[in-house]
């Protein structure tokens, strides 16, 4: 979950932040889902045909000509730079309400809570990102819009559900089928001593090398 500066801060401030983002998704294993989500501050507007991979079809916004009117849109470019570095697909876009609309999540300052939703009056700025692989774990997204809910922030809560069904796995003891040699010659200079040391190193370059690293060492 993190904040991501809006376009009145330099640009430098949001590249600082942006290379933060970068260098904490690179710390996690690859093999993680990864979620981010929070209040980027990015307003899309729209989808470009190029970005059909990383982007759905439903964004909120005044439409890709209106970016050409507008000269910053640098905090966009930031995130769409960083989604197709690391594959992740954006969850909003992907889904609608009543089957046609986008859904805004944040209201304009000064717009009364109880004003229709224009793209003039409210905008998309909350935003969640996943990693592709598992977009079609997303069930559901949705966007609180009910009044009683936003009186004290401007923002629409964000809400949505992943299916996350891990698969079962069996334990196996690591040194089933692990040859078993006697070792107390390893460290011999004799051709016997050798050849028992390219076996054992040929053996550890095997499945069960994790579980045995540490007990050699």
């Amino acid at each position: 979950h993190t904040y991501f500066p809006h376009s009145g801060y330099a640009k430098s401030t949001r590249e600082d932040v942006h290379r933060l983002i970068k260098r904490i998704i690179r710390s996690r294993s690859p093999f993680h889902v990864k979620i981010l989500v929070g209040d980027l501050n990015m307003r899309l507007h729209g989808r470009a045909d190029a970005e059909q991979d990383v982007l759905g079809p439903f964004i909120f916004g005044k439409g890709l000509s209106y970016l050409d009117q507008v000269d910053d849109h640098y905090t966009r470019d930031l995130f769409m730079e960083l989604a197709r570095e690391f594959t992740l697909y954006h969850v909003n876009s992907r889904f609608t309400r009543n089957g046609s609309e986008s859904l805004p999540t944040y209201r304009e300052i000064g717009v009364e809570p109880s004003a229709a939703i224009t793209p003039d009056t409210h905008a998309e700025t909350d935003h969640v990102w996943i990693s592709r692989r598992y977009i079609k774990m997303v069930k559901k997204y949705g966007v609180d819009l009910d009044i009683h809910s936003i009186l004290e922030s401007d923002h629409y809560p964000v809400l949505f559900r992943l299916n996350i069904n891990p698969q079962k796995h069996t334990i196996v003891d690591p040194y089933v089928g692990f040859p078993k040699y006697d070792l107390s010659d390893l460290n011999s200079k004799t051709d016997a001593g050798m050849k028992l040391k390219t076996k054992f190193i040929t053996a550890l370059r095997t499945p069960f090398v994790e579980a045995l690293v540490g007990e050699v060492a």
